[in-house]
């Protein structure tokens, strides 16, 4: 089963449903039910950015998948250990950003009327039309405006409220 972003009240309608039809409950909610939906609830209040969709630095900026500058090019590094150091840092910064994503299978590429675009192939959720001007989500501010797509979350995303 896919564990799919939920509006608040369909998160706390179906996890009081699961609660309920299991074998040693009293029906009383307790103290751990009142802080998970608090979790919840903190968790699709937040404003929507750029590295909960794609791998970004902690500026923002997109990280691209890293490469090694060596002759083989995989992960079995041969450069020299200056080189060395800096392909360990570049895949370190990447897993780090990686992680923070909450949402899978988004990706950038360039939008039909120029610019660059965010989207999973059918939902596009932000645009950024010029090098510098910043990514916009012009419709959807925060997780729970985006919640009705039933978009799949990640590993890292259900630790933030489970």
């Amino acid at each position: 089963m896919k564990n799919r972003l939920k509006t608040m009240a369909d998160y706390v309608i179906d996890y009081y449903n699961d609660t309920m039809n299991t074998p040693y409950n009293d029906g009383e909610l307790i103290a751990l039910d009142a802080h998970n939906f608090l979790k919840y609830a903190n968790f699709v209040k937040q404003s929507l950015t750029l590295g909960m969709f794609v791998p970004c630095d902690e500026n923002g900026n997109v990280l691209e998948i890293p490469k090694c500058f060596g002759k083989g090019g995989g992960w079995n590094c041969s450069c020299s250990d200056a080189l060395m150091q800096l392909c360990t840092d570049n895949m370190a910064e990447y897993r780090k950003a990686k992680e923070r994503v909450l949402f899978k299978e988004f990706t950038i590429s360039d939008g039909k009327e120029g610019g660059l675009m965010l989207s999973n192939g059918n939902l596009v959720l932000a645009r950024k039309m010029g090098q510098y001007y910043t990514w916009e989500f012009p419709i959807f501010k925060s997780v729970e405006d985006i919640a009705h797509f039933q978009i799949e979350l990640t590993e890292s995303a259900i630790k933030k409220f489970r």
